[in-house]
């Protein structure tokens, strides 16, 4: 199908005009969103954002339509994916009458051996409310586990139950089940997933030192380096500095004291900061610090007051693993000048230059 949103400027001073289309669709389909501006705009700034939450591709057209004599229009276009997902899971018993089944999931432990957790016999019609108490109950992280009961089909008696594990269960193995107390005409009970659960990426800060700690340090993230921050920064002050960074989105922070001795009877506080990838997909490059100790080539701004041994550690508490965006998208320029004008594909990570370079090449008649 086809979704169109159209949006008319009658505002002569600049304005912002934001659209988020939610794209839940499990079929490819097109989206297009045309913003026009009337003769003779101030500096209009137009924004655009899509939310791809189907499993199947969707092509997006954005287009705007603006006076372009001696003034200025800039689209700005946002892809993103969800960061995490729920773990999904169906179970479909088929052709039971009578007898109980049981559901049992396992880890493994150290030299070969694994941990099985049962859930204990299960009548063949059990509630929904007692069946998700039971698979709660099988892992201490699964509390919130969700349970919707569907009866699909009377006639050979089949039974369908959707679980949704709670966030943070991240890519969950099948739940597994021993069919062998069901009676009826052949029962039987299948288990296969329908969304892949994912975590995002969680990675912690921490200081080490034998003196008291001061000065301050920043953080770099695939490039970009955060302003300074104090050694001791609170969890809003180190979020307000990560997410004025463009490559990083929306994070998460929590600090926590340390305590250690470096002496008798004296002991050194420092601080350590869990921060959480709220809206990066997939396995996140590592923070990088500046400056401490260790550093070579650069000025020293974090310090140990007597020892000079401060070093700041970063270590990936959690790997994220989500698939993150890739591939490119197209711009299209009508009626700026005579016919229809394609840019070359732009890749998903272009840099602002690269995207400049690319549209100038487009639009041999426009300066950007």
């Amino acid at each position: 199908g086809v979704q169109t949103v159209s949006i008319f400027s009658m505002a002569w001073v600049p304005e912002i005009q934001s659209i988020t289309a939610n794209v839940k669709e499990y079929v490819s389909e097109v989206h297009t969103i045309s913003t026009i501006g009337v003769p003779q705009p101030l500096s209009e700034k137009q924004t655009i954002d899509f939310q791809v939450i189907g499993p199947k591709s969707a092509v997006q057209r954005i287009s705007t339509k603006a006076d372009l004599s001696g003034h200025s229009v800039a689209v700005d276009v946002g892809f993103s994916v969800d960061a995490s997902s729920n773990e999904v899971q169906i179970l479909t018993l088929k052709d039971a009458t009578s007898g109980s089944f049981e559901i049992y999931t396992g880890f493994s432990l150290s030299q070969g051996l694994s941990h099985i957790i049962s859930s204990g016999p299960l009548s063949f019609d059990i509630s929904t409310e007692e069946l998700q108490m039971k698979i709660s109950h099988l892992n201490s992280s699964w509390l919130g586990v969700s349970v919707s009961h569907y009866p699909i089909d009377s006639n050979d008696r089949r039974n369908e139950w959707r679980v949704t594990f709670p966030p943070g269960s991240g890519d969950v193995d099948l739940l597994q089940v021993n069919a062998n107390g069901l009676f009826g005409n052949e029962p039987g009970f299948i288990v296969k997933e329908e969304v892949k659960g994912s975590v995002v990426e969680i990675q912690t800060i921490y200081l080490n030192a034998s003196s008291a700690i001061a000065g301050s340090f920043t953080l770099v993230f695939q490039g970009f380096e955060t302003k300074h921050m104090v050694w001791n920064s609170s969890a809003i002050d180190m979020k307000t500095a990560l997410e004025q960074l463009p490559s990083i989105g929306h994070v998460s922070v929590m600090r926590s004291e340390i305590q250690s001795e470096s002496a008798p009877h004296t002991s050194v506080i420092s601080y350590s900061w869990d921060v959480t990838f709220i809206s990066f997909a997939g396995d996140a490059p590592s923070l990088l610090p500046c400056c401490d100790s260790t550093s070579i080539g650069k000025q020293q701004t974090l310090f140990a007051t007597v020892t000079d041994d401060a070093v700041l550690h970063i270590v990936e508490t959690r790997k994220g693993s989500s698939i993150p965006l890739s591939g490119y998208f197209k711009l299209f320029f009508h009626n700026f000048i005579p016919g229809i004008h394609r840019s070359d594909p732009i890749p998903l990570s272009a840099t602002e230059e690269e995207v400049k370079k690319i549209i100038n090449k487009s639009m041999p008649l426009t300066s950007l």
